[in-house]
């Protein structure tokens, strides 16, 4: 008798691990994903053909002579969008499974995210409109399922005059969701850039922190940000770990992995050659309730996706500048005039993913 219990334990334990599932969320910042139309107000002008009559004139309205000069001698047409389209796609399809939610940054326009939907097989769609002076937006592509259902959404528009920002910026995307039928508030982040000032970050997290707090505690309720925060762990005040995480029921994923798992990783998801450090930019924030309870999540299950054919060799070669004489293994930034997929790379980022247990 002993044994058959055994047995009948044996198969439903067996059974249980067979219907085991995971909700795989990956978030990438693709740089400078455009189609090859002009966008009425916006200043896409870098990302048009040459012979497109708004090209020449919106690049001398540049006042930045590199970002002048980088316009007027890009020739962005549709063949060359078709070979970074090609490149979006398999880094995605590299993953041993498309993910279940794939967060983009860095996108003009529903027109061309929409060509990554195709590709990809995406069911759904959605987007922000944001008043970003060059037409950059946030989008997120998604397969609904049995344990994921999606609810409803909304654009949270981060106001230019509290705490710094300048000037207008990419909206934050709200999706909400049933995960495994309990609430499930996901939030799409791209921050303003390093060139604002820290005061624009500071801001963002201010804002972003009265929209979800209120949820963050709540039971059953799950949170998760995502995106490319722009911040910096030389900030100060840290707009993540002084703000968005301190004492709130926030957690930034990265900061849970032991030394050992680190290792096991790149240092950081973006690399700046000029003064030869790795950041974070790119993050998943998520509420105790993921970490602690079903469905869960562990920071084993995190990772900085950088397969060897998304990156290339970044040498030192200014003795006046850190990092001389040196190499390291960056991410490989994408080149908008390569006319070939072998020269063309992919990202100057390194998208990340997390594994949700059910």
């Amino acid at each position: 008798m002993l044994k058959i219990l055994s047995f009948i334990l044996f198969l439903l334990v067996t059974l249980q691990a067979s219907f085991a599932k995971t909700v795989k969320v990956m978030s990438y910042n693709v740089e400078n994903l455009f189609d090859v139309e002009h966008d009425s107000g916006k200043e896409d002008y870098t990302f048009l053909p040459m012979n497109h009559p708004a090209k020449a004139p919106g690049c001398e309205t540049i006042k930045v002579e590199h970002y002048k000069k980088e316009c007027l001698e890009t020739d962005w047409t549709a063949d060359k969008l078709e070979i970074k389209l090609t490149q979006i796609e398999k880094v995605v399809k590299s993953t041993q499974s498309i993910p279940d939610i794939l967060a983009l940054i860095e996108v003009e326009n529903p027109n061309v995210v929409q060509k990554v939907q195709k590709r990809l097989g995406y069911k759904h769609l959605i987007m922000t409109n944001s008043p970003d002076a060059r037409g950059i937006d946030v989008a997120v592509l998604f397969n609904p399922s049995p344990a994921l259902a999606f609810v409803s959404t909304r654009e949270i528009k981060l106001k230019t005059s509290q705490f710094g920002i300048r000037s207008a910026t990419r909206n934050v995307l709200e999706v909400t969701f049933k995960l495994a039928g309990k609430p499930f508030f996901f939030y799409l982040n791209h921050w303003p850039s390093q060139q604002s000032g820290p005061g624009s970050r500071v801001s963002a997290a201010e804002q972003v922190m009265a929209v979800v707090k209120d949820k963050i505690n709540a039971p059953d309720t799950r949170v998760m940000l995502v995106g490319d925060f722009n911040v910096t762990d030389t900030e100060k005040p840290n707009p993540i770990y002084d703000m968005l995480t301190k004492n709130t029921g926030l957690f930034d994923i990265a900061a849970q992995l032991t030394p050992a798992q680190r290792k096991k990783l790149p240092p950081g998801t973006y690399f700046y050659g000029w003064e030869w450090t790795w950041n974070f930019l790119d993050k998943i924030i998520v509420n105790e309730n993921f970490l602690k309870s079903a469905p869960g999540i562990n920071a084993k299950n995190f990772n900085i996706y950088a397969p060897q054919f998304m990156t290339r060799i970044y040498e030192g070669k200014n003795p006046d500048r850190p990092g001389f004489g040196q190499k390291a293994v960056v991410p490989w930034n994408y080149w908008h005039n390569a006319y070939t997929i072998e020269r063309a790379g992919f990202s100057d980022h390194f998208p990340v993913t997390v594994e949700i247990t059910l």
